[in-house]
């Protein structure tokens, strides 16, 4: 990808799907890389991650994101040792895998539950933007902000294709703070490309659809069914985007949302 080489890279999240594997694609393009992610807590799950990874211009922070004081702090730190900060991904979010797992209803709905989501999926983009942003500002950087949104944020899930997932409170249902939480990432990625345009920071937001990710058969089916490509993602077809957004290929697209979800929306 153009001009990614050596530029600096924070990716929250970075153990889930999609951090993991754009950190691994980063790590081709020879980036430098901050990751981010509560799990890297653990000590034994830090070196494992940078036993695999085996990268030298990579560093790992175990940080809660909606920690604005220790998530600046390490940040800084990452900034001391690479010099500036290009680019930032947000990947940090609580999601609902489509498992036997509980989920709440509209008429169930937890208000506790739903205010934590919230607060993951939509204050601690802000914060990491607000953080990262600043330095970039700080230090003169033309940077690319990406947040990380999904269909159900632009249109209202297909309740029919979990219908076989059971769980204690009845048929699983894809929960309306997914949903809220999600769409809730256009307007803030319009609101700050406006807000640092003249700072040359670009922020867009890759909305995606559904990625294969061991999902059982029956749903990875019924999800298909309503794709014009007729099928589900690749995790390589959902890196390449954000590898773009952040290179030197897409210097004149900001505040849009770039959706790569094989047509699902087009119908």
């Amino acid at each position: 990808m153009k001009n990614l080489n050596k530029k600096t890279v924070v990716v929250t999240g970075a153990k889930g799907l999609i951090g993991n594997a754009l950190v691994d694609s980063l790590i081709t393009n020879k980036c430098k890389i901050i990751a981010i992610d509560k799990l890297f807590d653990s000590s034994d799950s830090l070196q494992e991650y940078l036993t695999e990874k085996n990268y030298e211009d990579l560093i790992c922070y175990g940080v809660d994101i909606l920690d604005e004081d220790q998530f600046s702090e390490k940040i800084h730190e990452g900034l001391e040792k690479f010099g500036q900060i290009h680019g930032l991904v947000n990947c940090a979010a609580i999601d609902f895998l489509p498992e036997s797992q509980s989920s709440d209803t509209v008429e169930q709905l937890n208000i506790a539950n739903f205010e934590e989501v919230m607060n993951t999926n939509v204050s601690g983009q802000v914060l990491c933007s607000k953080v990262i942003g600043k330095i970039m500002i700080e230090n003169g950087t033309k940077g690319s902000i990406i947040n990380i949104g999904s269909i159900y944020g632009k249109v209202s899930p297909k309740q029919e294709i979990y219908s076989h997932i059971k769980t204690d409170e009845g048929v699983y249902k894809k929960p309306l703070v997914y949903s809220v939480s999600k769409s809730a990432l256009t307007n803030m990625s319009k609101y700050l490309a406006t807000y640092w345009g003249e700072n040359e920071i670009r922020v867009n937001n890759v909305v995606f659809g559904g990625i294969l990710n061991n999902q059982d058969e029956i749903f990875i089916k019924n999800y298909s069914k309503n794709v014009p490509l007729g099928r589900m993602a690749n995790i390589e077809e959902s890196i390449e985007p954000i590898l773009f957004l952040l290179s030197d290929s897409s210097t004149y697209i900001t505040g849009t949302d770039l959706i790569v979800d094989g047509g699902w929306t087009a119908w």
